[in-house]
């Protein structure tokens, strides 16, 4: 590492209603007051502890975690204006610590870098730009800053770099940076040039932007241990809340409580590792145990007198966090779980690499102090030396110190400190197959140095009529895909027509190409992607989808009557994703919108109170909905279906049979009868039923796949192999009619130009 000068953090004054706090960490919270005026910092977060002293409202005068709204269409419509989104906020962030930080020299902040998630994606990132815009920096793409790069730069400056990297040698270093609001995790190639001493980072692989932090471990304690706690203080039920009371209102205060919980056991755990008696205690013996806590729901004062939690029922909370095999996010209304392994498998997986392939392993982030979480990744990583910081602390400030030292070598050598460089070339598939590499291997980013577009003449359209090019990115090694475009060309374009391609990637890493024919450059072609070695990618769809639905129905001040549909279609996609008592909130402000019984909705509320197993208010939805329309016969089923799976089977038979007196010819509800009446040993009248049910079915290619597991389920019941034959065989060739189909499409052609000879003299 080249010779820098020490590097400290600086304490930051922080106003509280105790009085100032000075400390190197800034909680990324705000909160407004009364007077107009907001606190940022450690003020904020014990606001948000103690909200039983000031009325406060997430989304509304009280911010944390926006982190992850970064780049999203999402407002804050509770909000002033000038703190409705995820951008101002992080701005008002950024201001703060600029004000804290100004010295009476006007160079004191002349060179500025500012950190990301090295998962960020290119919105994420412009919002970054834009908060720093607002706080008074003018920044540049290159002066935005991996934290995982940032926290390397600052290990290597602190430590013996011939420790993890002797000259003349490269070695696979992951950057696992478990942070409070995100887990990110970077694969990078690692060397050092012998003549400069200057690193090179190749980045190999970032996880995708997995939506997982220290936050959710403290949101699994208030959800999973606090609110059952306090809820068996008060003799309440869990259905005595609704999403909003528990999520909006009670998670905020109690998640001070959580975090306090979470370090005392935390701590006392690692003194109990030291002595090495921590693998023969008794855990549900270890327990810590926090002041009481008076929670205020509206008019209401619930008190939670005994916050306690043993480290057994942490390392039951912790147990999803941790399981490598649950590589997949389980998220319910209230918190995200997943395995901080999934991005951990995710980078090294995209490498193409293996766990026993990783040389270095560098923890950073708060929540990476946790003990199980070090002690995990150890075990996961067999070959790697897993490098910590010295102390909790230098854990924490890492990568502010690492931005700080990035930003000295900038501004006094004009050069990064570190030089990324791509570790695969970039080419484009000609026509004949063959790779013509744009950018190379050891290329570096962004490409070319001055952020400027490559120029290449010398491709042409196939001599043969086309009125599609496809222009297909491939890895220069490997030839895998990286990004395919299909571009329409003008009506009449005549074969074997000249093309210019330019193309460039930028410093965040986004890949831009367009194409024209040469003599029509006004009208180019463009595609794009970001991070194409690598693709980072929204791994939740379905998520942004519900956040894009919730912010038009924001801008329409919540919603009228002509919005009916709208909400319902949001709570549809609530539960899809689990979120069964989002979905419910979303029901009854649809119903109070419409005022009136609306049978859909009542009969969606009894689907999810019967997700949630309340199967009172499933009964009593269902019933509703079926006085709402008294011709549908839909809720009857349902609720038929309840009955049987809590084996009411006498009840079951009496709706179903209610169910039929509107929908005589249904055939699934004649399997559904059959059932019943199977449950209660009546076979023969069980097997009439099944076999008029059969007999009412189309053709299995003419049902739906609803009625064709209802027709296999007739046909188990008649141990009909024939049919269950036809059945499987449709199943089998709808899952292959289901497959995308390919078309041949034409290619670049790349003549090269031959260089013409000078003879002049």
């Amino acid at each position: 590492m080249a010779q820098l000068p020490d590097c400290r953090c600086l304490p930051i004054a922080q106003p509280t209603a105790e009085g100032t706090v000075n400390s190197v960490l800034v909680p990324s919270m705000l909160a407004l007051l009364p007077n107009g005026t907001h606190w940022v910092g450690e003020g904020a977060k014990r606001l948000r502890n103690r909200p039983q002293t000031t009325p406060l409202r997430v989304e509304s005068n009280l911010f944390y975690e926006t982190k992850n709204q970064m780049g999203l269409r999402k407002t804050y419509f509770r909000a002033p204006e000038a703190y409705n989104h995820a951008s101002k906020i992080a701005g008002h962030l950024l201001q703060f610590l600029k004000e804290s930080t100004d010295r009476p020299d006007p160079k004191a902040l002349e060179s500025v870098v500012i950190t990301v998630p090295a998962s960020f994606q290119v919105h994420q990132r412009r919002d970054t730009l834009l908060a720093a815009r607002q706080a008074g920096f003018s920044l540049q793409e290159h002066q935005l800053l991996d934290e995982p790069t940032a926290a390397l730069i600052d290990y290597l400056a602190t430590h013996p770099a011939s420790d993890i990297l002797p000259f003349g040698r490269t070695v696979r270093c992951v950057l696992f940076d478990f942070g409070g609001g995100t887990c990110d995790v970077a694969l990078v190639e690692l060397r050092r040039d012998a003549q400069t001493g200057q690193f090179e980072i190749a980045s190999h692989a970032v996880s995708r932007y997995h939506r997982l932090g220290g936050g959710d471990i403290d949101a699994a304690i208030v959800h999973e241990h606090l609110i059952p706690l306090l809820l068996k203080e008060q003799k309440l039920t869990s259905y005595d809340l609704s999403w909003a009371d528990k999520k909006r209102i009670l998670e905020p205060q109690l998640l001070g409580t959580a975090e306090a919980l979470k370090l005392a056991l935390c701590a006392e755990i690692e003194r109990l590792q030291r002595g090495k008696k921590y693998t023969y205690t008794k855990k549900s013996d270890i327990v810590v145990r926090e002041a009481a806590v008076t929670c205020r729901l509206r008019d209401k004062q619930l008190l939670l007198a005994r916050p306690t939690l043993n480290a057994e029922e942490w390392e039951a909370l912790l147990e999803p966090f941790l399981d490598p095999d649950r590589q997949y996010a389980q998220e319910t209304e209230f918190r995200l779980t997943q395995s901080l392994f999934a991005p951990l498998t995710d980078a090294i997986h995209r490498a193409k690499l293996d766990c026993e392939a990783i040389d270095v392993c560098l923890l950073v982030g708060g929540s990476s102090l946790i003990p199980q979480v070090s002690t995990a990744i150890m075990d996961y990583l067999p070959n790697a030396k897993v490098c910590l910081f010295d102390n909790p602390l230098d854990m924490q400030t890492a990568v502010a110190r690492g931005a700080a030292r990035y930003a000295f070598y900038l501004a006094v050598t004009g050069q990064p400190l570190v030089r990324p460089v791509l570790h695969d070339g970039i080419a484009l598939l000609t026509h004949d197959n063959e790779l013509h590499t744009l950018i190379p291997a050891g290329g570096s980013i962004p490409f070319p140095l001055d952020g400027s577009f490559q120029r290449i003449e010398g491709f042409a359209l196939p001599d043969a009529e086309v009125n599609q090019l496809a222009l297909e990115f491939r890895s220069a090694t490997t030839r895998q895909v990286l990004l395919q475009a299909l571009w329409t060309l003008p009506p009449n374009t005549p074969p074997g027509s000249d093309l210019t391609v330019e193309y460039r990637l930028s410093s965040t890493q986004e890949f831009l190409c367009r194409a024209y024919l040469t003599t029509h450059p006004e009208s180019p072609f463009e595609c794009q992607m970001q991070n194409p070695l690598y693709h980072v990618v929204n791994p939740n769809q379905i998520r942004q989808t519900i956040e894009e639905m919730e912010e038009e129905l924001r801008e329409r001040g919540g919603g009228t009557e002509e919005d009916r549909d709208h909400i319902v279609d949001i709570a549809k996609l609530c539960a899809a994703l689990g979120q069964f008592e989002k979905a419910l909130d979303f029901l009854r402000h649809a119903l109070k919108l419409i005022n009136r019984p609306d049978a859909e909705i009542l009969n969606l509320q009894g689907l999810y109170y019967g997700d949630l197993r309340d199967y009172q208010r499933q009964e009593r939805a269902y019933l509703e909905a079926d006085k709402a329309d008294p011709r549908w016969a839909g809720p009857l089923f349902n609720l038929a279906l309840s009955y049987r799976k809590q084996r009411r089977y006498s009840e079951a038979l009496d709706c179903i049979n209610r169910a039929l007196v509107k929908d005589p010819d249904n055939a699934p509800y004649h399997v559904l009868r059959g059932q019943c009446l199977q449950a209660l040993e009546r076979d023969e009248e069980a097997q009439q039923t099944f076999e008029e049910a059969i007999q009412r079915f189309d053709v299995p290619a003419g049902v739906s796949d609803w009625e064709l597991g209802w027709l296999q389920t007739a046909a188990d019941a008649l141990r009909d192999k024939s049919m269950l034959f036809q059945v499987m065989k449709e199943r089998e060739r709808r899952k292959l009619s289901d497959e995308p189909s390919t078309q041949e499409v034409m290619r670049p052609v790349f003549r090269p130009r031959p260089v013409e000879e000078d003879f002049s003299f």
